[in-house]
């Protein structure tokens, strides 16, 4: 099964430039388990184009498709309420996405299923 990359409509401005990952009828989610040491899931976006590969795994005694990717990695952000936008570099790593219905299930941790855009 092909994975698509969906875009919400215009008018949804909450997820303005992001995407949601989906392969088959399955939505994908980035959780905060499957991100390097070190970085946070606000600072992980999808480059356009970006691969993702399917890839077996286990969650919680049950086997799942999860989903390998190369994410871009935003600059940490701080915790001012504005802030100058600086010329950090964008660097990358690797990470998995799993499928939504499989979130929570490794303890607590966050989630996400909109994931910004990097082009």
């Amino acid at each position: 099964m092909p994975v698509r990359l969906l875009r919400a409509h215009r008018l949804a401005e909450e997820v303005t430039n992001q995407v949601a990952v989906q392969r088959g009828p399955v939505v994908y989610a980035l959780e905060s388990h499957d991100l390097p040491e070190g970085v946070m899931l606000e600072q992980a976006a999808l480059r356009r184009g970006t691969e993702l590969s399917p890839v077996q795994a286990e969650i919680a005694g049950h086997r799942v498709i999860a989903l390998d990717t190369e994410i871009a990695v935003l600059p940490r952000p701080d915790d001012t309420l504005y802030a100058d936008l600086d010329d950090a570099t964008v660097r990358t790593a690797g990470a998995r996405l799993i499928p939504y219905y499989a979130w929570s299930n490794r303890g607590p941790g966050e989630m996400s299923v909109w994931l910004p855009v990097v082009w």
